[in-house]
């Protein structure tokens, strides 16, 4: 297998991961907002589920921050190579090892994240559908 081949599969995983972590997000959101208790002038949110949402909530800010890093940086390495060093838009250029660790500490986190928030939202469920 060739670097090239290994960077395209781990590209793909990793955007098809951050596309479902926005979809389970926005699931979640959802789930936790037909649990909501009150009445319909003044709905309220369980305590154990205002936990979830906020880990929900720290996924899809983690997911918004990976990009934003993303744009930032490669935004400023392509004005640098190609504006600032006046290089042709063909010409091989060589990117630092570590312009992506920023998005990657964010791919992680809003993994852990949403992770976190589904097992505390499937617990609440559980106890729902099972009480003690």
């Amino acid at each position: 297998m060739k670097i090239k081949d290994a960077r395209e599969h781990y590209g793909y995983n990793t955007g098809k991961t951050s596309e479902l972590i926005r979809q389970l997000g926005l699931a979640g959101i959802a789930l936790v907002w037909i649990f909501k208790a009150g009445s319909p002038d003044n709905p309220t949110i369980p305590n154990h589920l205002l936990r979830v949402l906020a880990y929900l909530a720290f996924a899809l800010g983690a997911d918004l921050f990976q990009y934003i890093a993303g744009s930032a940086f490669w935004g400023i390495f392509q004005w640098y190579k190609g504006d600032y060093q006046q290089r042709d838009d063909d010409e091989e250029v060589r990117a630092p090892g570590m312009i992506n660790w920023l998005q990657i500490l964010f791919f992680w986190i809003k993994v852990l994240l949403i992770s976190r928030g589904y097992y505390l939202l499937l617990k609440f469920l559980y106890y729902k559908l099972y009480p003690c």
